[in-house]
């Protein structure tokens, strides 16, 4: 499993604590049943393209140093009904172009395609969800044996970069209306380092004790997760949308609640900000736990 890597962690006055935290790649789930590896398909063309609307019980990572560099699904335990438990969901299929590899500008254009499908999808921007989204390309046996379609699946997570969950029942429209995986208000984990590096959001009601609140998504500009800036322009964008969120600024916010707040904000994996995902949740954190809502 990847490790989660703190970026900065900073004061920024007075009452105002910041921090940020690079967000972790969907942990591999242990699979209800052993796990195996992909079974590389003799097949080509359509008689191994992946369906729009099958389930999954297990993925699997495989890392080059701390970075991912290949995404399979278990295909040896399908779930035929998306009712029963599983841990991924194909939403959307599609199909790179020749039979060249892909090179990193088709392969953003693609994950762009993965995240406009997954709106239409669950009604919402994924972000806005307890949620992971994998492009999964064929493996390089598929790839030879002629296959170039590629799968985007769904993974619920417990949390804001959380481990993965298993579900029963489609994601279909899961965003909308009463918003049963929407982010929202929750507990911030920190670990017992001196830095108190912030982990994960467990979910919790907004009336019911917690220090944390997603107030939304925002996006770096292209270029490196660690190019210079980076860092100040997700601090800087997440600052603005407490304004937005709250309908305060942030001093007079603090003000008000009489405690020290801050801001944390986990940008996506290496895998996905190489696949050209540049965004970063933000989440609204206060020093003492409250047992309201701060949204405007």
């Amino acid at each position: 499993m990847r490790r989660a890597g703190v970026l900065t962690v900073f004061v920024v006055s007075g009452a105002l604590l910041a921090g940020c935290q690079q967000e972790k790649d969907p942990a591999p789930a242990a699979s209800a049943s052993p796990s195996a590896s992909v079974a590389p398909s003799t097949a080509a063309g359509d008689a191994a393209k992946p369906v729009v609307g099958n389930c999954w019980t297990s993925y699997t990572a495989t890392f080059t140093g701390d970075k991912i560099n290949e995404l399979t699904v278990d295909e040896l335990h399908p779930v035929a009904d998306c009712a029963a438990r599983h841990l991924t969901e194909t939403f959307h299929v599609g199909t790179f172009p020749g039979d060249t590899p892909p090179a990193d500008p088709e392969v953003q254009r693609v994950y762009a395609e993965c995240e406009a499908k997954a709106a239409e999808f669950l009604s919402a921007d994924w972000h806005d969800g307890r949620l992971a989204l994998l492009l999964l390309p064929p493996t390089e046996a598929r790839w030879d044996a002629g296959v170039r379609a590629f799968r985007c699946d769904l993974v619920e997570r417990r949390g804001i970069s959380d481990a993965s969950s298993f579900r029963t029942g489609s994601l279909k429209d899961s965003l909308r209306g009463a918003r049963p995986i929407g982010l929202g208000c929750g507990t911030v984990v920190y670990n017992t380092d001196p830095k108190r590096t912030p982990l994960w959001m467990q979910p919790a009601a907004c009336d019911q004790p917690h220090n944390g609140e997603y107030i939304g998504t925002v996006r770096a500009p292209a270029g490196a997760a660690t190019a210079p800036g980076t860092g100040d322009h997700l601090r800087q964008e997440c600052a603005q949308l407490v304004d937005r969120y709250t309908g305060r600024s942030f001093a007079n916010l603090a003000t008000q609640l009489g405690q020290q707040i801050g801001l944390l904000w986990w940008r996506v994996s290496d895998h996905n900000w190489d696949a050209g995902e540049r965004s970063a949740r933000c989440v609204l954190v206060v020093e003492q736990p409250i047992a309201k809502s701060l949204k405007a």
